[in-house]
């Protein structure tokens, strides 16, 4: 990612109204000696673009063998229980849980609230924030968990 340019970055956004920065997000567990990858995922709204960040990504994974760590906003949710006043797309949900079993993750359970995101009037819930590991990686991180934060400055975790 450090060596793309802005422009294809912007053409995967799908607008030019943003800007990034990046870092090398590749590591070794220490106590494996295995490559981990560590991925935030921003997710688009627009279904299309979802469905190809997810084989984009899964490309990826596949082309670099390691132990993934992906973790951020998927915009996103797996299934009707995990969203309140919105409109529940089931396909959008099929392709998203696809990408999950293809590509080997597990969800980190999440502790605390229901849902990670809500609009200002609190008519509308989602789960849309996530951590997923690869199967490998969950086996050292058994004793990890996602707590949801009350909502005090941000309308996410």
């Amino acid at each position: 990612m450090a060596w793309l340019e802005l422009f294809r970055l912007k053409m995967m956004w799908g607008n030019y109204s943003f800007d990034y920065a990046c870092s090398l997000s590749r590591g070794t567990w220490v106590s494996t000696n295995v490559e981990c990858y560590m991925v935030n995922v921003y997710g688009p709204q627009n279904s299309a673009a979802k469905a190809n960040l997810w084989e984009r990504l899964l490309q990826f994974m596949n082309i670099n063998v390691g132990d993934y760590i992906i973790f951020g906003d998927m915009n996103e949710v797996r299934n009707e229980n995990e969203s309140f006043g919105s409109n529940f797309d089931r396909e959008e949900a099929r392709v998203f849980n696809n990408f999950i079993g293809n590509a080997g993750l597990e969800q980190i359970s999440l502790n605390g609230r229901r849902f990670t995101w809500m609009n200002k009037s609190a008519t509308k819930m989602s789960r849309i924030d996530r951590i997923f590991v690869s199967l490998n990686a969950a086996v050292n991180m058994v004793e990890h968990k996602l707590v949801a934060l009350n909502r005090e400055h941000s309308d996410h975790l």
